[in-house]
């Protein structure tokens, strides 16, 4: 009886340094080198609904692009760990429907063609604007930000969390954080989570010509608060830290003032996006 009670002892105690094997921390970090070259996929789908002004009801916007995402690394930066990258954004794709179908229309536009860094915690950030339109500052860098998993400084063991950066831009006027959880394996991959919410805050900026047909409130000088809150989740790579996928659906809920007009006009939208390595 007492040989039972010793084994079976043992069993427990063998059972416990498994698990406590298994929970030692893992240091996540972007594997870099100079010369590589990466692909991905990015799609999106957004539904906005615009309340119009003057009690004239709900209108929607329907608008899905596809795109090609081409990365090479250039030379490596050791004062801050990294690479310099230049990044290529091919629209494939571009289909909307509703009150703004005659603005967007099915036009591709041409390739973008961005400035970037990639560092040892996957955060790809643009560093140099467009030229025109609706420059990179604004929305287009909120999304480079979201298409990669940005990885935490410390060793982390799964159920641990850290904070992902939403960069300032004139969106956003300021840092702010999302949530990263360390959720399980899938594979050769670890499954990480991203919630959380942040503020838009632009100033007053006036609305650019457009290329296409006559922009109205071209010259207008528009301002927009408000949320963003946003739920994902991504797989990493462990041998190398890359993104190989990352799936986001964000619910925004905003108002736009323009001045000049008197008008203010709230609009929700609700997008899903996904960043997949090819």
């Amino acid at each position: 009886m007492k040989g039972n009670l010793r084994s079976a002892g043992l069993a427990i105690c063998l059972l416990g340094a498994v698990a406590f094997a298994g929970q030692n921390p893992t240091l996540l970090r972007r594997q870099l080198k100079e010369g590589a070259t990466e692909k991905y996929q990015v799609d999106m789908k957004m539904n906005t609904v615009v309340e119009m002004p003057g009690g004239l009801g709900e209108q929607e916007l329907g608008l899905v692009s596809s795109a090609e995402l081409d990365l090479k690394l250039g030379k490596m930066n050791w004062q801050i760990p990294g690479a310099r990258v230049d990044a290529v954004m091919k629209v494939t794709k571009m289909e909307a429907d509703g009150i703004m179908a005659g603005a967007f229309g099915d036009k591709v536009p041409p390739p973008m063609e961005v400035k970037a860094t990639l560092d040892i915690f996957g955060r790809l950030r643009p560093v140099q604007t467009a030229e025109s339109g609706f420059e990179l500052g604004q929305m287009q860098s909120l999304s480079f930000s979201m298409m990669t998993v940005e990885l935490p400084e410390k060793a982390v063991s799964i159920g641990d969390s850290w904070r992902v950066v939403v960069p300032k831009s004139t969106m956003t006027k300021k840092n702010q954080f999302l949530t990263a959880t360390l959720k399980g394996e899938r594979g050769n991959a670890w499954i990480v989570s991203l919630d959380g919410t942040y503020k838009l805050e632009m100033e007053p900026r006036e609305i650019a010509a457009s290329d296409g047909p006559a922009n109205a409130m071209a010259g207008q000088k528009v301002a927009i608060k408000g949320d963003v809150t946003v739920a994902g989740e991504g797989l990493v790579e462990k041998s190398s830290g890359r993104t190989l996928s990352l799936k986001v659906k964000s619910t925004t809920k905003q108002v736009a003032k323009l001045a000049g007009m008197g008008l203010e006009i709230n609009s929700s939208s609700v997008m899903d996006s996904s960043v997949t390595a090819k």
